[in-house]
């Protein structure tokens, strides 16, 4: 009446009377409770037992010394790769799934516990009944008799592969990450903020120069004996500020190591606090920045000696170009001196006594004037090239059209006299850029025009401009004689002719000037012909000279 319990009916006898009929039967009974619950709660651990040893791919084994009996766990014999409740015929049977490597191993260290009762706890690699090769590991102890003699050995077994392959990415990890700190001179470091304790990788003690067998230094002696004694105080402060207001530290220092060389370093550590908030740790970097010191050491040193040439070159040059004014103007005056000469002098020969030279001496007093003339040409393009590298820009916004029409005026004897058909094709724009500077070349460019055209009928001439993603393109189009693209650099150097003067009268320099005067203002010259087809001159002007 007080609750349930088991019953278990050990026996019963029957009772009979003298004439044999049963009277009543004697019945013992046992309470089996208690032993029905030690089953029951046997049943549950086994159950538990084999799901955690499924979890963890865990299992037991023992060899019956007496009869040789194998048992395997139903785990052992799944690790296996084979059905559950099976176990070898015989020991040999269960060595024989060790990989080819590891058999003499197991057989060794098993038969050792047989003979002596040695223990064993290895890690080895089997091969399963499906061929697959399962790192396990193996453990046996031997159980003997009251007497001593051993008639067991039982042990566990564990599938531990992906623990192993689990170590073996740490270890690559790990050996990753020293190859390249290594490489990279960066090292890491730990400081406790309660023990002020430093843990330092292998990288960091050979930044420091230190062998990484011996222990860390805690964080006073490693400010006395590695840190260079002018950045101690600096160091100490920024630490410390960092960690009373728990932020990021930060400090490119020097450093001394054991044999007296100084290196610079650079440090970067973040702090760590626990679930309360409070400060517990720095994690941080160690980048030795040495070379790059030395390197930035090198380029100021290389940068003061650079000024000090600029200076010096500079100097030479403003000589020099003073030197070239002078002479140049001293040229000017000497050679025009005597050509004025020359040119007086056949004038006057040529008034006088013509009369008395014959029609040969008067074509050679002609000759002779032309020649000066040319001569005089000649020296006042040179002077102009020579002072164009002097000539002091002044940009200014003008309207391009006005600026052609002086230019155009400038040349309308020539233009008149040739009878050429000039077509402007310039809309409104305003440019901003040297003036004068543009006026030359648009003189030079006009000139060449009408002087390789007037053969042609009728000799055409264009003057265009438009914007183009901010810039200004002008050109100058005839439909003259044209040239060969082949030549097309050449045309632009000084001197460089591709007509017979004979023809087509010049100095030679006219190209090179528009050249050098459009590169001043930052723009750029370029020829577009073919023989007998024509040129266009293309001049740009820089976006941030010109606006619409």
């Amino acid at each position: 009446k007080d609750g349930t319990i088991y019953v278990e009916e050990r026996s019963v006898t029957p009772v009979t009377d003298a004439d044999g009929r049963n009277i009543h039967c004697i019945i013992i009974t046992q309470d089996i409770t208690e032993r029905r619950q030690a089953e029951s709660a046997l049943s549950e651990s086994n159950s538990l037992l084999r799901v955690a040893g499924c979890v963890a791919r865990f299992g037991g084994w023992k060899v019956n010394l007496m009869d040789g009996k194998v048992t395997w766990s139903d785990e052992v014999a799944c690790i296996h790769d084979e059905p559950p409740g099976y176990s070898p015929a015989e020991t040999d049977d269960g060595i024989n799934y060790y990989a080819p490597e590891w058999q003499e191993k197991i057989t060794k260290v098993f038969g050792d516990c047989v003979r002596d009762g040695t223990p064993f706890d290895e890690e080895m690699q089997i091969i399963t009944a499906y061929g697959r090769r399962v790192w396990v590991r193996t453990t046996g102890e031997a159980v003997r008799k009251a007497a001593g003699e051993i008639i067991q050995v039982h042990g566990a077994f564990q599938d531990i592969t992906q623990r192993k392959q689990a170590e073996e990415v740490l270890r690559k990890t790990e050996y990753l990450m020293s190859e390249g700190q290594k490489i990279a001179h960066l090292g890491t470091f730990e400081y406790d903020a309660a023990t002020r304790q430093t843990i330092w990788s292998e990288e960091e003690y050979r930044i420091y120069g230190l062998d990484p067998c011996c222990p860390s230094p805690e964080y006073n002696n490693m400010l006395a004996m590695c840190i260079h004694p002018d950045d101690r105080d600096t160091l100490h402060q920024v630490f410390t500020s960092a960690i009373q207001s728990s932020s990021v530290y930060e400090l490119e220092h020097r450093i001394v190591r054991p044999d007296g060389s100084i290196r610079w370093v650079y440090d970067r550590a973040h702090p760590y606090f626990d679930a309360t908030g409070t400060l517990i740790r720095y994690i941080g970097t160690t980048l030795d920045v040495t070379e790059r010191k030395e390197a930035e050491k090198k380029i100021r040193k290389l940068n003061v000696e650079l000024e000090e040439r600029v200076r010096e070159r500079t100097a030479q040059l403003e000589a020099v170009n003073k030197e070239l004014e002078t002479f140049t103007y001293s040229v000017s005056h000497d050679l025009k001196a005597p050509l004025r000469g020359i040119d007086g002098y056949s004038q006057l020969l040529e008034m006088e006594y013509s009369n008395r030279l014959d029609a040969e001496g008067q074509l050679f007093i002609r000759n002779v004037r032309n020649s000066a003339a040319q001569m005089s040409v000649l020296i006042d393009d040179l002077l102009s090239y020579s002072r164009m590298e002097r000539r002091i820009l002044r940009h200014s916004s003008f309207d391009l059209s006005s600026l052609v029409q002086v230019v155009l005026a400038e040349r309308m004897s020539d233009i008149e006299q040739g009878n050429v058909n000039v077509n402007l094709a310039i809309p409104a724009l305003t440019v901003r850029t040297d003036r004068d500077g543009l006026a030359i070349v648009l003189r030079n460019l006009l000139e060449n025009a009408v002087k390789f055209s007037r053969n042609a009928r009728p000799p055409l001439v264009e003057v265009g401009a438009r914007t183009e993603n901010g810039r200004t393109i002008i050109w100058v189009r005839d439909n003259g004689i044209g040239f060969d693209m082949k030549f097309h650099d050449r045309i632009f150097e000084i001197f460089q002719r591709l007509q017979r003067v004979e023809e087509y009268p010049g100095t030679g320099i006219g190209l090179a000037l528009v050249q050098k005067s459009i590169q001043r203002m930052g723009g750029r010259v370029w020829a577009e012909s073919a023989p007998g087809k024509g040129a266009t001159f293309f001049l740009e002007i820089p976006h941030d000279n010109s606006i619409v």
